[in-house]
C-alpha cells in the first residue's frame, strides 16, 4: 500500500561480500500461486492462512496487485498469539484484531526483496498505514530484522505470482503508542518529557491523523530526544533546571517564541526521518542538508561526516545519534548525545519538491511504484495543505500528480512531477521550506513539451526573474530562472502566474548558495 491512505481493491477490503548462510533459503523461482493461495497450500503456514481467512482478507490477497508479506510458521505464530492476545487458536481472536495483525504484516504496491532493506524505514507503509523499520543484527545481512530486533528474517525472497514473502522467526508486534506515549513510559526521558508536556507540544506528538478538506491523512513526525543522563552531564538535574536554563524570565511556556518552547520544538521534525532518511542526500551536490524543525524558522543541519551522520556540525564538533529508529505509531525517535540547543546551520543547497506532502505521498502511484505511468484525479481547490491556486477562467485548468516510469524520466526526483494548468491568467502558489538567509541562484527542473504554458514566477509576492516558457521539444530541462537574496531565515512562497495558457510539469526548484 502506498504510504498514508488506503486505496484499491485490497485497500477497500482491508478498510472494511561475506558468507551468507541464508543464501540457500532464498527462493529464486516464481511460484504459480497468488499470495493467499500460496499460504493455504504451504503446511508450515496453515495457521497464517487461517488467520487471513478469519480476518476476511483471503480474496483481497489474491487480487491483481502486488504485495510484500512477512509471515511466520505455525508454532511461532500460535505462541505469539497466545502471549500477546491471550488466545490458543486463530479462531479465538477478535476478527478486528486479526485484520489489524494481517494488515500490519503486508505492504501493497511494491515487491521488496531483502537487498532493498536498509538501516531505516521501508519507504512504503503497511496496509495498516504504518512504517516498518528494518535493521541488521550482529551478523549483518544474515540477521536482517523487521519491526523489532526479535523479528529476524529466517527465509527470504519467496517469489510468487503477485507477492514476495519473507518468513520471520517471530511476528511483529503492531505499534500502538504515539511518540508522546512512548516518552511518558520511558523513565530515561523524564526531564525532556516534562518539558514536552509543559510546552503543550505533547498534543502534536500525540496526533496520529489530521483532516484536510474531506480527506484524513496520517501524521508522522521525528523526535530527537535528550536523555536524563545527558541533561545531568550538562548540569540539568530536573525540569526546574531546564526551565531556568532556557526560559529564566518568561513563564508562558506554551507560547511559540518562549525559550523553552523553542528548545523543545527544535527537536521535532514534521516528517518521518529514519536513520536512512537522514543519510539520504539524493539530488544534492554534497552530503549535507538542512531540515525544517517545528520551531519557527529554525533548521537542523545534517551531514555525512567521516562516515557518520552528524547534526549541527562545527569543525570537529557535532551531535551524534546514540540510539536511533525507535518507532512509534506516529513517527520515530532518535536519542542524541548533546542538549541540542537551537542552531543556525550555514547556507546550503535547498531542493524544493512540491510533491513531498502527505496529499501526494499517500497516493497509490506515488514515486512510480506502478508499472505504468500514474496520473492522480484532479485535486479540488482548497484540498492541498501547502498549495493554493485559482484557474482563470474558472474550471479550465487543473492540478494533478503524475508519476513516470519510462526510462527518459529516471532523473526526476521520485520519478514524478506536479502537473498544473491555470488557464489564461490564473495562478498557483506553493509553500516552500525554511531557507537560511543569503544569496541564491534559483533553477527549475521540469519536463518540457510542445504546447506548454508560459508563467511569471513570484517569490513572497515579488516578481522574480523573467517569464519561464515551459514549451519546447520533449525533454527534461534544468534551467536557471534567476537569483534571490533572502534577508532573514524564513519559509517562503513561490507563485507562478500564467501569461500564455498551457500545462506545466514541474519536478523541483533548487536554491544554490552564491559564495
Amino acid at each position: 500500500m502506498k504510504r498514508l491512505l488506503i486505496w484499491g481493491m485490497f485497500a477497500l477490503a482491508l478498510a472494511a561480500g561475506c558468507s551468507d548462510p541464508l543464501e540457500k533459503d532464498t527462493m529464486s523461482i516464481y511460484d504459480t500461486l497468488p499470495l493467499a493461495q500460496y499460504l493455504e497450500s504451504a503446511p508450515q503456514y496453515s495457521e497464517w492462512s487461517d488467520l487471513v481467512k478469519h480476518a476476511g482478507l483471503y480474496n483481497a490477497l489474491n487480487v491483481k496487485s502486488t504485495f510484500t508479506a512477512f509471515v511466520q510458521q505455525n508454532d511461532s505464530l500460535l505462541a505469539f498469539l497466545n502471549t500477546h492476545y491471550g488466545v490458543a487458536s486463530v479462531e479465538e481472536m477478535d476478527p478486528q484484531d486479526a485484520r489489524d495483525f494481517v494488515r500490519y504484516h503486508v505492504i501493497e504496491g511494491r515487491l521488496y526483496t531483502h537487498s532493498m532493506f536498509v538501516e531505516g524505514r521501508i519507504p512504503d507503509t503497511t496496509s495498516s498505514g504504518d512504517y516498518l523499520v528494518t535493521g541488521f543484527g550482529g551478523d549483518g545481512i544474515n540477521s536482517i530484522y523487521v519491526g523489532t530486533p526479535e523479528s529476524v528474517i529466517t527465509l527470504r525472497d519467496v517469489k510468487l505470482v503477485n507477492a514476495i514473502v519473507h518468513q520471520l522467526g517471530k511476528p511483529m508486534v503492531p505499534i500502538a503508542k504515539t511518540i508522546w506515549q512512548t516518552l511518558q513510559e520511558d523513565p530515561a526521558y523524564s526531564i525532556f518529557t516534562g518539558a514536552v508536556g509543559l510546552t503543550g507540544i505533547s498534543e502534536r506528538l500525540n496526533r496520529i491523523r489530521y483532516a484536510m478538506g474531506e480527506q484524513v491523512y496520517r501524521d508522522f513526525m521525528t523526535l530527537f530526544v535528550v536523555t536524563d543522563a545527558q541533561f545531568q552531564a550538562d548540569g540539568i538535574n530536573n525540569l526546574e533546571d531546564l526551565k531556568a536554563r532556557f526560559s529564566p524570565t518568561h513563564a508562558n511556556y506554551t507560547e511559540p517564541g518562549n525559550g523553552l518552547y523553542n528548545y523543545v520544538a527544535y527537536h521535532v521534525l514534521t516528517r518521518y526521518y529514519s536513520y536512512s532518511d537522514l543519510a539520504d542526500f539524493t539530488g544534492l551536490p554534497s552530503s549535507e542538508k538542512s531540515l525544517n524543525a517545528l520551531a519557527l524558522n529554525e533548521l537542523i543541519g545534517v551531514e555525512d561526516y567521516k562516515q557518520q551522520i552528524v547534526l549541527n556540525r562545527e569543525g570537529e564538533n557535532g551531535i551524534l545519534l546514540t540510539r536511533y529508529n525507535r518507532a512509534a505509531k506516529n513517527g520515530i525517535i532518535h536519542e542524541v548525545d548533546n542538549l541540542m540547543p537551537v542552531y543556525t546551520p550555514p547556507a546550503r543547497t535547498v531542493i524544493f519538491e512540491p510533491t513531498l506532502t502527505p496529499e501526494f505521498t499517500s497516493l497509490p502511484g506515488y514515486g512510480g511504484v506502478m508499472s505504468a505511468d500514474y496520473y492522480s484525479p484532479p485535486f479540488p481547490e482548497g484540498s492541498l495543505s501547502a498549495i493554493r491556486w485559482e484557474t482563470i477562467p474558472a474550471g479550465v485548468g487543473s492540478v494533478i500528480y503524475n508519476a513516470r516510469n519510462t526510462s527518459v524520466f529516471v532523473k526526476l526526483l521520485h520519478r514524478d512531477v506536479l502537473v498544473f494548468n491555470m488557464g489564461t491568467v490564473g495562478w498557483i502558489e506553493m509553500d516552500m521550506p525554511i531557507i537560511v538567509k543569503g544569496k541564491y541562484t534559483v533553477s527549475a527542473t521540469y519536463h518540457q513539451g510542445s504546447g506548454r504554458g508560459t508563467y511569471q514566477p513570484f517569490i513572497d509576492g515579488q516578481k522574480f526573474g523573467d517569464p519561464v516558457n515551459f514549451s519546447g521539444g520533449f525533454a527534461q530541462i534544468s534551467k536557471v530562472i534567476g537569483a534571490v537574496d533572502f534577508a532573514v531565515n524564513s519559509a517562503h512562497k513561490l507563485r507562478f502566474v500564467a501569461i500564455n495558457a498551457g500545462q506545466v510539469d514541474l519536478d523541483h526548484i533548487a536554491f544554490e548558495p552564491i559564495k
